[in-house]
């Protein structure tokens, strides 16, 4: 019985090694997922901000078509409130039915963005020149 338990009652440490290399894998893994975990959480809110800015060019797009549409001529700037953000559009150049124009994006955590696109109008003359 005594030679089964020899290395259960031996105090010269020799599990010492072992241990310190478990608790250190150990430790090494759970930082490591902690990391993980919140660099995830800083992904999940970069892509909720661009879904919220593509959704700003998309109602911005269809607003600005229905009131240039509706009016006689195409204003030089128009602003849209928004409950996710604020929309600027900026008429740039106007060509045959489309409008060149530049999206100004401030979402309501205050993340800027903009870009220029063109907008297909209904037979429209440009009045504005």
């Amino acid at each position: 019985m005594r030679k089964k338990l020899y290395y259960f009652t031996n105090q010269r440490g020799f599990f010492l090694p072992y241990v310190l290399f478990i608790v250190s894998l150990t430790f090494l893994i759970v930082t490591t997922n902690i990391k993980l975990y919140d660099n995830e959480i800083h992904m999940m809110h970069h892509l909720i901000e661009q879904i919220k800015i593509e959704t700003l060019i998309q109602m911005s797009h269809m607003k600005y078509r229905e009131d240039v549409n509706q009016s006689d001529h195409i204003p030089e700037v128009i602003s849209y409130t928004f409950p996710s953000g604020n929309v600027t559009i900026s008429f740039l150049n106007h060509k045959e039915n489309r409008a060149f124009v530049h999206y100004q994006i401030t979402t309501d955590n205050n993340i800027s963005f903009s870009i220029n696109d063109y907008i297909e109008l209904a037979h429209h003359q440009n009045n504005s020149n």
